[in-house]
């Protein structure tokens, strides 16, 4: 799965950018605030139908334009299967269409293009709170599994309808329940789908994470769970039941799949709470290696990968563990503010474009 063209127009700092990628690495070098990860930005968005960097969708306009687009030409493992994706952002929302189609439902599209991120703020997966490890677990999922993404879509949806009733004076009991019994369907198919794919990428995980340390230590990781063994809607109606009183007093949802976790464990220790800073960067590390394993597993194809100026935050061991890590026929978008230090460690085709206050040249390949 590659990006072959990819067109902004009026997004961020881009007033018209037009790029063919011909390469499996592309290198994007520039200082600070010039539109490196603006460019990774765009690709992301295509993937997720949302911005990693803000939640308000008007902000991924150029100022002063009335509205922004990101063009693009994905080619699949078929050479023959490219298709054309228009992502049209305007103060009054958001328009997708795929070879001319426009796709009506989030769900339709999430997934059609398959993206790893690797950021700074990643760093934080292990050490952060639970909410970022459940969208870890979610976006990856949702990329290989639409009935994930649209229950996720409905589960919260209803949670947030529900919270809203427990915040009227007098919440209404059988509405509550009423809420409890759909939810209860969409935590049966949302736990039962984390817990597989936990069970299938966990094993992946403590191969790459053996690799990189040499078997020195031992990485586990869990997912925590109220529903554990509280497993059919059946159970989990009963259960969402009992906090009730509780829910309506508290004014909000006590219970639910929106306070799952997922801990990592090095040498049986909670890694957030007793693992070093470099312990905690090469579990997130480990993470990102085993995600295009898990995808390629999945779907018959790599992901695209994008690392956006991570390479500063790592140590030099880090940095070429990652650079090895890469694979043959994957596409990969690197931002970084020098590429000195990694540029002779890279065995792949690459080109290498640099970013100047939102103007993008082409300036080698290897």
């Amino acid at each position: 799965m590659k990006i072959t063209s990819l067109v902004l127009q009026n997004f961020r700092n881009y007033e018209k950018c037009d790029l063919t990628f011909e390469k499996d690495i592309v290198l994007i070098v520039g200082n600070n605030a010039q539109g490196k990860t603006n460019l990774v930005e765009s690709i992301y968005t295509l993937a997720f139908s949302k911005s990693y960097r803000t939640k308000v969708e008007k902000d991924l306009i150029t100022l002063s334009a009335d509205f922004g687009k990101i063009i693009a030409n994905v080619q699949f493992n078929n050479p023959y299967k490219i298709r054309k994706i228009d992502y049209i952002l305007s103060v009054k929302g958001k328009k997708i269409k795929v070879n001319n189609v426009e796709q009506k439902l989030k769900s339709d599209f999430v997934g059609l293009v398959k993206v790893i991120k690797f950021s700074p703020e990643d760093l934080n997966l292990v050490k952060g709170s639970p909410s970022i490890r459940r969208k870890f677990m979610d976006m990856y999922i949702s990329q290989v599994d639409k009935q994930y993404l649209l229950t996720l879509v409905n589960y919260n949806r209803l949670l947030k309808q529900k919270n809203a009733a427990l915040k009227t004076k007098n919440a209404d009991l059988m509405l509550l329940e009423i809420y409890n019994q759909k939810l209860a369907e969409f935590i049966e198919i949302i736990s039962e789908k984390r817990k597989t794919f936990i069970a299938e990428f966990s094993p992946i995980v403590q191969q790459v994470f053996n690799k990189i340390v040499e078997d020195k230590e031992v990485l586990r990781f869990e997912y925590q769970t109220a529903f554990d063994t509280i497993t059919t809607k059946e159970e989990i109606h009963t259960y969402l039941n009992q906090y009730t009183e509780r829910e309506i007093k508290n004014f909000g949802s006590l219970v639910g799949i929106q306070k799952d976790d997922l801990l990592f464990f090095i040498e049986d220790k909670n890694a957030r709470q007793f693992g070093s800073q470099g312990q905690q960067r090469t579990i997130v590390l480990t993470l990102i290696i085993a995600l295009v394993e898990y995808m390629y597993n999945k779907i018959g194809e790599y992901p695209i990968l994008i690392l956006d100026d991570v390479m500063s935050e790592l140590d030099e061991k880090r940095k070429i563990q990652l650079v090895d890590s890469f694979k043959n026929d994957m596409q990969i978008f690197l931002t970084t503010t020098s590429v000195d230090d990694i540029i002779d460690k890279i065995t792949s085709n690459y080109e290498l474009y640099k970013v100047e206050n939102g103007k993008i040249e082409r300036v080698g390949e290897h």
